[in-house]
């Protein structure tokens, strides 16, 4: 494996010291991501804190969250030494009207929010060069959408998750609108999702994830080298199989961990963010979704911690 080394003091690797920086989301559920469930919240980031050592937590909120309860979380956070990537993922994305990017409450939120000290950075969108957006957001648009953003919030960092987009525009010359480049995120994700059944039993796809990561890592390195590099680890699955995604073993995490910070992966861009998704369950229709946050996972936690070095 290529890891860096554990940094000795309050240099904590996970906790913005040299190394490699985890995180964690969500802290509660969307639903719960509110100033009335303020003792919620607290008691879910002490146990993040105290079980996993993590001082960086991803958080998403409903499109109808207000002020007082995005202050109240990042207040509980700072309280705590603790820093927060802030989400509106996928309750309400940036939308394209023609000319440029509606950004609704995402914008809202940015304005009042990004000279909070606990604000680490805005999770801006996912997937964006994916259908679900309606095939909207081309690279010079999702060019235009960061620039929006920052001209926002100049100094909130943006976050951008991809899944196979980039991999795919790579290979293919029809998807050549869609192809990442300079100038759309300072963090930009790769997902590893790759525990799934299909309906043949549940299967960890590593040669779909080790193509995938490897293409859009190097592609990622040639246009944009500054570019700060993270990616989710699934830690998450269907516990009604509402959707294909399984929660994996401690064999298959492990195994998963070896291989995206493994030296081939990481000789081509190396990792400064892992994502370890979820804690608490980030749909809001699966609320009873596999989780980090379980007891019955502690094995799964185990490996967070030895990954992290916390």
């Amino acid at each position: 494996l290529s890891r860096k080394p554990k940094p000795s003091g309050d240099e904590v690797v996970g906790n913005f010291g040299e190394g490699l920086i985890c995180d964690t989301g969500n802290v509660v559920e969307t639903k719960d991501a509110l100033f009335e469930n303020l003792v919620g919240i607290e008691k879910a980031l002490d146990e993040i804190k105290n079980q996993i050592g993590f001082r960086l937590v991803t958080q998403n909120f409903l499109a109808d969250s207000r002020e007082a309860d995005w202050k109240a979380f990042l207040d509980a956070a700072q309280a705590r030494g603790m820093k927060v990537l802030a989400a509106f993922v996928p309750a309400s994305p940036p939308k394209w009207n023609g000319n440029g990017f509606d950004l609704g409450i995402n914008e809202t939120f940015l304005l009042r929010m990004q000279n909070h000290p606990a604000l680490f950075a805005f999770f801006l969108i996912d997937e964006p060069f994916h259908k679900k957006h309606g095939w909207q957001i081309t690279t010079e648009r999702m060019q235009q959408l960061y620039r929006q953003a920052k001209g926002i919030a100049p100094n909130v960092p943006m976050f951008v998750g991809f899944s196979r987009e980039i991999s795919k525009a790579e290979s293919d010359p029809k998807f050549s609108d869609f192809r990442f480049a300079k100038g759309m995120c300072d963090y930009c994700g790769i997902s590893a999702l790759e525990f799934r059944n299909y309906g043949d039993g549940n299967k960890f796809y590593k040669d779909e994830l080790i193509d995938n990561q490897s293409i859009s890592r190097m592609v990622i390195a040639r246009e944009d080298p500054n570019a700060k590099m993270y990616s989710t680890v699934q830690v998450f699955g269907s516990a009604s199989g509402k959707s294909s995604y399984y929660m994996p073993s401690e064999g298959e995490l492990q195994e998963m961990v070896d291989t995206l910070l493994s030296s081939e992966l990481q000789s081509e861009k190396e990792l400064d963010v892992l994502v370890w998704q979820s804690w608490r369950s980030f749909d809001v229709a699966d609320a009873g979704q596999l989780n980090l946050s379980k007891p019955q996972f502690e094995a799964h936690r185990e490996i967070v911690r030895r990954t992290c070095g916390t």
